[in-house]
This record gives C-alpha cells, structure tokens and sequence, in this order.
C-alpha cells in the first residue's frame, strides 16, 4: 500500500484519454480536440491554435463582462485582459508544481494538467481571475487621466490657490 502525505488522498485515476472528437459542434468540442492533439500527439501546431482560439473566446468573455458591469473599455484593454487571461490558464499547462492529478498523469503521459470536460469553463475562470484580481501594488496607486487632473487644477486656481495653508 503507497503512503500519501498527510492530508492528500491518493486516487488512481486510471488511464485517462483526452477527449477528442471528429466533428467538432462547438468551441468547447474544438478545444478539446486541439488540446488532446497538442497534448498527446504532441503538435505544436495545435498548441498554437489552441492559444489562437481560446484568446478569441476569452476577448469575447472580456467584452461581456465589461459591458454586464457598465464598463468603458477600449481594444487595448480587451487585448490586455484576454492575454492576462489566457496565460493564467496556460501556465497551469507548463507549470510541474500543479500537485492535483500530478502523479499519474505525469508519471504516464509526462504533463501535469489537462482540461477533460469544459473548456470555456476554464477561460472563464481564467478571465475572471484577470479582470478582478489585484496585487498589493495595484490596490495602492490609484490611476487618474489627464482630463481630471487638469480639472482639479482649474479649480483650484479659481479658488484662489492651494487648499493647504501654511502658518
């Protein structure tokens, strides 16, 4: 019987293949199909058709969740987030220290981490995570464009100076 550290059940998983499908529906089936070929055949060609395709869907999640939330954005901002979004999701791909279903699909195939049942699930998350999260850094600046500056600064030259009185 195999020792597991404490808290971590082991569960054999058993021989996993990659779902794949011959005539793909919808998206969700395409990537599927393009990670099972990247991932198991090894084709480069699909990994870069999987990042193609998943950065389209995530920069449609990205516009719907700003325009659900009444958020101007521009195309920078959709580029930026669905990238920050989908390299969220891929490093789970490249990264060894993902521990859950490491030691079987590791010691098998030689990958850490696949996607088996939802796809766009996934990116959704992905893209979750890239438009709410911040860092420490980013909850201490506080960003502020030209115009309102410039408004500030009128309005206090109208008022007759700075607001702070030096005795």
């Amino acid at each position: 019987m195999r020792r597991t550290p404490p808290g971590q059940l082991w569960f054999d998983f058993g021989p996993v293949r990659l779902p794949r499908f011959d005539r793909p529906s919808n998206d969700n089936e395409w990537l599927l199909t393009l990670q099972a070929m990247w991932l198991e055949d090894g084709d480069g060609e699909a990994r870069i058709a999987l990042w193609e395709e998943s950065r389209r869907i995530a920069e449609r999640c990205v516009m719907g969740m700003y325009a659900s939330r009444g958020i101007k954005y521009t195309r920078d901002d959709v580029d930026d987030r669905a990238s920050d979004a989908m390299l969220y999701v891929f490093r789970r791909y490249d990264n060894p220290s993902v521990r859950w279903r490491k030691t079987t699909y590791r010691r098998k195939f030689g990958w850490n981490y696949c996607v088996l049942s939802n796809f766009v699930s996934v990116i959704r998350q992905g893209v979750r995570h890239a438009v709410d999260w911040r860092s420490k850094a980013d909850s201490l600046v506080t960003y502020v464009d030209y115009d309102t500056v410039m408004a500030l600064s009128r309005s206090r030259e109208e008022s007759g100076g700075d607001d702070y009185d030096m005795p």
